[in-house]
């Protein structure tokens, strides 16, 4: 090739003034993926010389190059401040093509910092743009960047539907930089949908194409992709080489951040073949790296998984201790999922301290916190389903005044399919957003919206009503020994089981992990709800067949009366919750209404 990169670089000492520039932005642009550093240093090379020359085409391009490679850098003020004058510039000079990439890079600057729905709206204007000017490239880039918010926003089965079709049209042009990216996009969203083999393949076609290309930033991802996914189908020794080769590459790169999610991974591949020494090691070196090279999240991150093995290993104490640095941390940064993990594994780590009201304490923040971002995402989704049909009904106006009417019919017909889609993801997130995806149960913001319905019908009728909260015993040795498959499958069962034993016009939900919640209505008296919850209890205690495993669990019930023990949905829940704990602490398998009693027995 004429303008290869070996050429390129040969030629640029002997070239001066415009030959001179246009040598360094495309240089430039041909190493963004190889070697950003590089890319960031000819792009300023040119950006001076464009303004010597005053060559505003050419300074376009180079403040184009500079803001992807800071964006590489992760320098997110920087990349956005350059490619919004390259973009005023492109759009001054009426250059589409660079329209349209930098809109691209605005929605990665976007989607980087988290504003999913923005990120989405830059695509969007771009795609159309690019199926104009049939610049395969760029749209490829676009479709598999589209795929990408929505893997972010949970939704891996439509992410794979882009990342899919970026493929496609990867292979019609025979571009195999962009076949491997796209393979590796492809088997990021199958490992996500836990499709581990297919998963696998699409990584091994990603890591023949990088390596026939060169792009070894690529190989070194994916290399510890493959690696991460034997380690979760608990091939280690399949794994190990992966993760060796990966590790080594991060090194030779340079690349920090891989380096420290190799150590995770070197954790998590001693601690399985039981040398918990050198798995302390690879964790306390993870962590010590992340903070050198200044990466608090991943500090935090492997302060979790560290922290994780430490419970698994019974440390409780030094488990504790790791967590609180790691909440710290997260909270600092104000990143909600860590600061929901670090909750989470406190309540455990505080719960096997015996120190069950620091427990609760973490759990419900755990609880709301989880809630809260469910929440937030589940907007997220809505907002950006909604800017997607603004963005194709813009589309569909402007296509309108240049094809036929054949074409415009046509558009009609996909818009029609594209809007029944988006109403069907619509309705699938307002669904999800009040129930639990496992269990189809209500999750715990529509019980609680039912929870006061019932206060606010028995306050006016004066009737009696009871709250009671289901924890299940032994689930976590279920889950230890037959693994999450067949734990999520008991949650089903003992879900459906539970409806079952309720009238229509009781409430059953699932809090969260193997948390119950029951409304009992109309009760004359509290041996009414001592029947219902000893019928709960025994319905429990039956033997559960799950896929040739004969399972036997129970069940702590802690019950609350509506009025005596509180008159709002919040004391409640609270008192039910004091009356299980005492259950849990006192032999388990149980009914216990809450009294004073249990409440200073729980202090």
């Amino acid at each position: 090739m004429v303008d290869s990169i070996e050429t390129l670089q040969a030629r640029l000492p002997f070239l001066e003034g415009r030959a001179r520039l246009e040598s360094l932005n495309k240089l430039a642009d041909l190493l963004h993926n190889r070697d950003f550093r590089l890319s960031l240093e000819l792009a300023n090379q040119a950006q001076v010389l464009a303004l010597e020359l005053g060559d505003e085409s050419n300074l376009a391009e180079s403040l184009l190059n500079i803001a992807r490679a800071k964006l590489r850098l992760a320098d997110y003020q920087a990349s956005e401040l350059n490619i919004k004058k390259a973009l005023a510039k492109f759009q001054q000079l009426g250059n589409e093509s660079g329209k349209a990439v930098s809109l691209i890079t605005l929605g990665n600057i976007n989607g980087l910092q988290g504003q999913l729905p923005k990120a989405l709206e830059y695509f969007l204007q771009a795609l159309p743009m690019l199926q104009t000017l049939e610049l395969q490239p760029q749209k490829i880039k676009c479709l598999y960047n589209i795929g990408n918010v929505y893997g972010l926003l949970g939704d891996y089965a439509t992410a794979l539907e882009y990342y899919l079709q970026a493929h496609k049209f990867a292979q019609l042009t025979n571009d195999d930089t962009e076949i491997h990216n796209t393979s590796a996009n492809i088997g990021d969203a199958l490992h996500k949908l836990q499709r581990y083999n297919e998963c696998l393949e699409y990584y091994q076609e990603a890591l023949g194409g990088a390596r026939r290309a060169g792009i070894k930033h690529i190989e070194n991802i994916v290399l510890l992709n493959i690696g991460e996914v034997y380690i979760l189908l608990d091939c280690y020794e399949l794994a190990l080489p992966f993760v060796e080769e990966g590790s080594l590459l991060s090194r030779e790169l340079g690349d920090r951040y891989q380096e420290v999610r190799s150590l995770s991974l070197f954790a998590q591949l001693y601690n399985a073949s039981g040398e918990l020494e050198l798995s302390r090691q690879s964790y306390e070196q993870g962590l010590e790296l992340s903070r050198i090279v200044n990466t608090p999240q991943e500090e935090i991150e492997l302060q979790l998984n560290f922290a994780q093995q430490l419970l698994k290993l019974e440390d409780w104490a030094t488990a504790h201790g790791v967590l609180q640095q790691a909440l710290k941390l997260a909270e600092d940064l104000s990143v909600q999922p860590e600061i929901c993990r670090a909750h989470e594994l406190l309540a455990s780590a505080y719960k096997n301290l015996a120190d069950f009201r620091q427990a609760l304490k973490h759990y419900e923040q755990y609880h709301e916190l989880n809630q809260k971002m469910l929440g937030q995402k589940q907007a997220m989704r809505i907002e950006a389903s909604l800017i997607q049909q603004e963005i194709e009904k813009t589309r569909q106006i402007t296509e309108a005044q240049r094809i036929h009417n054949e074409e415009l019919q046509n558009i009609n017909i996909e818009l029609s399919a594209i809007n029944r889609r988006n109403q069907r993801l619509i309705e699938q997130v307002q669904h999800q957003a009040r129930h639990d995806v496992l269990t189809e149960l209500p999750n715990r913001r529509l019980f609680e919206d039912r929870l006061q319905q019932t206060l606010f019908q028995a306050a006016r009728s004066k009737q009696t009503f009871a709250v009671m909260l289901i924890d299940l015993d032994g689930f976590k040795f279920v889950n230890d020994t037959f693994g999450h498959d067949v734990g999520d499958e008991l949650l089903v069962q003992v879900a459906a089981l539970l409806k079952s034993k309720l009238r229509q016009s009781d409430t059953v939900g699932r809090l969260g992990g193997d948390e119950f919640s029951v409304i009992v209505n109309n009760l004359n008296e509290s041996q009414g709800a001592a029947v219902v919850a000893y019928e709960l209890l025994k319905s429990l205690q039956t033997e559960f067949e799950i896929w040739g495993h004969k399972i036997y669990i129970g069940a702590s019930i802690g019950i609350s009366l509506y009025p005596q023990d509180g008159e709002d949905i919040k004391i409640l829940q609270k008192h039910a919750d004091i009356a299980m704990y005492y259950v849990k602490r006192n032999g388990k398998n149980d009914i216990r209404f809450y009294s004073p009693d249990s409440y200073t027995a729980e202090k």
